[in-house]
């Protein structure tokens, strides 16, 4: 199951973050940014994805590590992006494109960095999300 147009309904639903990343289109791209993109951006990509079985059967819930790296022109930029994402939808929960989101959970900060290919700041984040089958 695809989860990811649930989890980007979901940050596209939070003004707090499209103020950040735009609407139309929204900067959110899988896997890496790509070239010529201007303001702050994000990107996504799935690290692992864990069903939850129990003892009466296949899992209902699965477990998706999901990993983002928000990207700004400045250091305090990047930062602010983080944060903004981390606030807005850390414990989120609702049915967003048809995918149930049973909770985000916030999971760990990870690298900050400087891309000389993009000219721009970087910072990853993670979540681990649960999404009812």
């Amino acid at each position: 199951m695809n989860f990811w147009p649930g989890v980007i309904t979901l940050i596209k639903s939070k003004a707090a973050i499209t103020g950040l990343i735009g609407t139309t289109p929204a900067r959110i791209y899988p896997g890496v940014l790509p070239q010529g993109v201007t303001g702050d951006a994000l990107a996504y990509r799935t690290v692992s994805n864990v069903g939850n079985p129990t003892f009466d059967g296949a899992s209902v819930i699965d477990f998706m590590m999901a990993d983002f790296v928000a990207y700004s022109d400045t250091k305090a930029g990047v930062e602010n992006l983080v944060s903004v994402l981390r606030n807005n939808i850390e414990d989120e929960s609702g049915t967003y494109s048809g995918v149930q989101i049973q909770n985000v959970r916030y999971v760990d900060s990870g690298a900050d960095d400087w891309m000389d290919s993009t000219k721009k700041y970087s910072k990853q984040i993670e979540f681990q999300i649960s999404v009812k089958r």
